[in-house]
């Protein structure tokens, strides 16, 4: 079965967040969009659904500055080319976990 968030014209943040829940067990309750600009829980939700494309063990699980997060969204970027998954990101914008950039990714 395959779980996906309920697409409108644009999910809410509680879809959103039901949906990521479903799928990674171990997040947080608490999780905020912002935090989503760390970049490990969109490589993790990229290796659920094409395991292998993300080495796991180049994710830093506990980001603690902006230069940690954007190693993980490159690592996220890299994945996209590879799966040529046309989402151009921008990383660095991603990276300062800020709700307006990361909202709509």
């Amino acid at each position: 079965m395959n779980k996906q968030p309920v697409m409108g014209s644009q999910p809410s943040r509680q879809a959103i967040f039901s949906w990521i829940h479903s799928l990674l067990t171990d997040v947080p309750p608490s999780l905020k969009v912002e935090e989503l600009g760390k970049g490990n829980i969109y490589c993790r939700l990229l290796n659920h659904y094409f395991p292998g494309v993300i080495l796991i063990n180049r994710i830093i699980w506990t980001p603690k500055s902006e230069y940690e997060n954007l190693i993980n969204l490159r690592i996220l970027q890299n994945a996209f080319l590879q799966l040529k998954i046309p989402i151009p990101f921008d990383p660095i914008r991603l990276s300062k976990e800020k709700l307006n950039d990361n909202c709509p990714f």
